[in-house]
């Protein structure tokens, strides 16, 4: 290959990677199971740090995927239709389709729904899914939510609603806990910790994925004078 075309395939190869990397995300995964009758089954909702929508680009049906905030407000809908055959020869009817979805991210949703004809068919709690785990890590999204332990635990304050009577006993202290977050709720002069314990870790994907960004563009960069170099050494 001539050396005038190895430049415009380097090139478009960098602006191709570029805009792979530049177009992730951050994105709520959703799996679930939605049955003819209307009814589904739901089975997990995951954060994805470095995803991207699955729009939908068919005709609006009477369906509806969205999303809410705590006051009920709608942050995001997505119309669509669904067609209850498998695609063969001839079509088969089907009674269930399986979703695997990614979903816009906002960091106040706390409700992913689905609707058909504005009656609900399944309602899902986002917090109780996502932060109701212990794994050492407060994700930006579970922070100040008051549902993850790794964000809470060692403020001193037993919050019932994140089960953390049973995962961190040492802000809860047994049955005397509670007792000590009604007296901290009832006086006002009473100091709170907002942070989170030592050794929990805050995970803020958009400075990892900026983080990443700059290696690719330094690697590309890289490879560009590394390329341009050993032209000039055959020419």
């Amino acid at each position: 290959m001539s050396n005038s075309f190895k430049k415009p395939i380097l090139l478009l190869c960098i602006s191709a990677l570029i805009l792979t990397v530049g177009s992730a995300e951050r994105v709520f995964h959703i799996e679930m199971d939605l049955h003819k009758n209307d009814t589904a089954k739901f089975n997990e909702i995951e954060l994805y740090e470095n995803g991207k929508p699955s729009n939908y680009y068919g005709n609006p049906g009477n369906y509806s995927y969205y999303l809410k905030n705590k006051n009920e407000e709608v942050l995001w809908e997505e119309e669509r239709k669904f067609t209850w055959f498998m695609l063969s020869d001839p079509p088969q009817p089907i009674d269930e389709i399986p979703i695997s979805k990614n979903i816009p991210y906002h960091s106040n949703a706390t409700i992913f729904g689905l609707e058909k004809n504005n009656n609900t068919i399944i309602e899902v709690n986002i917090p109780d899914k996502i932060c109701l785990n212990f794994d050492n890590t407060c994700s930006s999204y579970c922070e100040g939510k008051n549902a993850d332990v790794d964000c809470t635990c060692g403020d001193g304050v037993c919050q019932e609603s994140s089960n953390e009577r049973e995962l961190c006993p040492e802000d809860c202290g047994g049955n005397s806990g509670l007792e000590e977050t009604n007296q901290q709720e009832n006086n006002p002069n009473t100091g709170n910790s907002t942070g989170p314990s030592d050794g929990t870790e805050i995970v803020d994907s958009d400075q990892n994925t900026n983080l990443l960004l700059i290696i690719g563009v330094l690697a590309i960069l890289f490879a560009v004078i590394l390329a341009s170099s050993k032209v000039k050494i055959e020419a």
